[in-house]
């Protein structure tokens, strides 16, 4: 949050740890009902992006077209993952939501679907894996402005709202998600990347802020973090962007290699 009002990041990217309705839910449970008040409750990195650029969550909460109606409410929500669902159903010959509920941004896995996803995806080649994470859809919202009191006058940052698949919200062994959380790490940072070169072409700064997505409370694997986040920075290695990879705390060893290499 504090990164939004320094003017070093004026018209930066900043990628936010969010769920797959753009939105910043602390548990399934809460609905977009529950409103954008209570993010102030909530210490971690997606909540602070979204209170940073709070005109911008408003929008998104109350105001962003769903089916041609303004606004989400708990029967009608954005979904990043929709895509990735219906093509892996068609491919498996199954509804999608034989694979996952998706609860208020939060994809909700069967053991069964996890299972059926995990054997088709170690199955195909890496050209078929591409057309699956080419499906993601992420929320860039442009050139919002910092609402932040300690933010100059009129600064404007760009953000991406990316989730990771809710790994330790469903019981089941950690075998059957990686191959999905794996496909779905790679393809939030590719196109947070992509994102950051569009904003840079548009006249917004080179820079992008990276976070660690699906760390912590939703115990996604640090190594399936760092490959993924290894293979969008050298797909984006000649792109002339300026990445700053943010962590909680100490930066891990695995951060610190990762910024040698591409520094």
């Amino acid at each position: 949050g504090a990164l939004h009002s320094d003017p070093a990041y004026a018209g930066a990217l900043f990628q936010v740890a969010s769920q797959f309705n753009l939105l910043e839910m602390a548990a399934p449970r809460l609905t977009p009902e529950d409103g954008v008040a209570i993010y102030a409750s909530d210490p971690t990195q997606g909540p602070a992006c979204a209170i940073a650029a709070g005109a911008a969550t408003i929008y998104r909460n109350y105001f962003v077209p769903v089916d041609g109606v303004p606004g989400q409410t708990r029967d009608r929500q954005l979904d990043g993952l929709a895509a990735i669902g219906s093509a892996l159903g068609a491919e498996l010959g199954v509804a999608p939501a034989i694979l996952w509920t998706m609860q208020n941004g939060y994809a909700l896995c069967t053991e069964t679907g996890l299972a059926r996803i995990a054997a088709h995806l170690d199955g195909l080649d890496d050209a078929a894996r591409d057309r699956l994470r080419a499906k993601l859809r992420i929320g860039f919202h442009r050139d919002v402005e910092v609402t932040r009191q300690d933010a100059p006058p009129a600064q404007r940052v760009s953000q991406a709202f990316c989730s990771a698949m809710p790994v330790a919200y469903c019981p089941h062994e950690r075998a059957l998600w990686q191959p999905l959380a794996r496909l779905v790490l790679e393809a939030a940072y590719e196109a947070t990347l992509c994102a950051a070169l569009i904003n840079a072409r548009a006249g917004g700064s080179r820079r992008v802020v990276l976070t660690r997505l699906g760390g912590g409370a939703f115990g996604n694997d640090d190594a399936w973090i760092d490959a993924a986040m290894r293979r969008a920075l050298h797909i984006a290695r000649n792109a002339d962007l300026d990445v700053v990879i943010l962590s909680w705390g100490g930066p891990p060893r695995s951060m610190i290699d990762l910024a040698a290499e591409f520094g």
